[in-house]
């Protein structure tokens, strides 16, 4: 494999995603695939009591246009074929189901950051 398939082969951060891809694998997964736009900043509310059920944060400036939000999911419906599941601002991530095959085309999008697999961590907030 050549170094710019590698580097693509890079952005995808599972092993098993990343060998489907190599193999066109016909089985599909559901990922977060993360883009290069901007993140918010989250903001401490300028109120000096926090009153109960308000956490006091706000969303500050810095998140994405939605231009530029929709370009990026342009570009990923071009590579994939078919509609993204959904767009998770906080993370600049998309939900999508993909192929081993599409998952190689995505990671070709160069507005693609990283590849993740949708998987329970077994995380629990407290």
């Amino acid at each position: 494999m050549n170094f710019d398939g590698q580097k693509v082969l890079d952005k995808i951060k599972s092993d098993d995603l990343r060998e489907d891809a190599l193999h066109s694998a016909p089985s599909s997964h559901t990922v977060l695939v993360e883009v290069g736009l901007p993140l918010p900043t989250i903001e401490r509310s300028s109120r000096e009591a926090v009153t109960f059920g308000r956490s006091g944060l706000r969303v500050g400036g810095g998140a994405p246009s939605s231009e530029s939000v929709d370009q990026a999911r342009h570009e990923l419906e071009q590579a994939l074929g078919h509609q993204t599941q959904r767009y998770l601002p906080s993370s600049r991530s998309f939900v999508v189901e993909a192929t081993g095959r599409e998952l190689r085309r995505i990671a070709e999008v160069p507005a693609v950051v990283a590849i993740w697999p949708n998987t329970n961590r077994g995380y629990r907030a407290y």
